[in-house]
């Protein structure tokens, strides 16, 4: 995805204000449409017409007000390159992130194999009460597009951020996936192991992104064990409010055997009164 960039104080610009809408409209549409087709600003002669309800008013009001002018086969955007990125600068931006993708996603197979703690560097070991760690760890970005005006002489220097493409292949999707599970089973184990409890696989899963997600993590099944040895019952569902008689009332309602319910009911009933009466002081 790319950015087609719009300055918050286009719409009063002298250049703009007086514009029609149907002009103000193809401006918008056809930038959005040159920078997703990485046309670097190029509209062909046929797209105003799918692009806005008057595209003779409209093409000629953005040529006399110079955002426009007219090029061979149709129409090239005003200093297009001084405000947006170019077509060579987002598939490179492009490459530079699909390497990087795949370096993570190289990273990701290896782990899947690795024992988790064995080979954990004390960079990722290093966990506090807030599931971070002393290495840099930060929230993922989203970019942000810089502030351009279309009728604002170029100063030579504009920065553009880039955002990164999207992994598209199946294999990749696999392995992210088969990735999770093998963190959610060892989260599956570990708080066994540690606690005595055993969860399901929906709460592993919960606590894998609690632990994980808006970290940028070299090793993610070490960070996992260390957060959750470091301090387990962080991690454990909330107790049951009820206890065991109680989840055995609400198994018997859900299955409508009332009598069972009734009887589990009263017995927790009584129960409750005798240990009251243990409680009061005698006279």
């Amino acid at each position: 995805m790319t950015w087609f960039k719009v300055d918050d104080s286009f719409y009063d610009h002298p250049k703009v204000f007086d514009l029609p809408d149907s002009a103000v409209a193809l401006w918008i549409r056809a930038g959005c449409w040159s920078a997703r087709n990485l046309t670097d600003g190029f509209v062909p002669a046929r797209m105003p017409a799918r692009l806005c309800d008057d595209p003779d008013t409209a093409v000629k009001a953005l040529v006399d007000s110079g955002l426009w002018r007219r090029s061979k086969g149709g129409y090239q955007f005003h200093d297009w390159a001084d405000y947006q990125p170019t077509r060579e600068e987002v598939e490179r931006g492009r490459k530079a992130a699909a390497e990087r993708q795949r370096r993570r996603r190289a990273r990701m197979r290896q782990q899947i194999n690795e024992e988790p703690v064995t080979d954990m560097s004390r960079r990722d070991s290093r966990v506090n009460h807030n599931g971070s760690h002393g290495g840099s760890s930060r929230p993922p970005t989203r970019p942000v597009p810089t502030r351009p005006d279309p009728t604002r002489p170029s100063s030579g220097s504009v920065d553009r951020h880039l955002p990164p493409v999207d992994a598209r292949e199946d294999d990749d999707d696999q392995d992210l996936d088969r990735l999770n599970e093998h963190i959610e089973d060892r989260i599956v184990e570990l708080l066994r192991e540690t606690t005595g409890r055993t969860v399901d696989r929906g709460h592993a899963a919960k606590v894998r992104r609690l632990i994980l997600d808006g970290r940028d993590i070299r090793n993610p099944l070490g960070y996992v064990t260390s957060a959750i040895r470091g301090e387990p019952t962080r991690f454990l569902p909330p107790a049951d409010p009820h206890g065991e008689a109680g989840a055995q009332v609400i198994a018997a309602v859900r299955t409508a055997d009332w009598d069972t319910a009734a009887q589990i009911a009263h017995k927790r009933a009584a129960e409750i009164r005798a240990r009251l009466a243990r409680r009061k002081p005698n006279p």
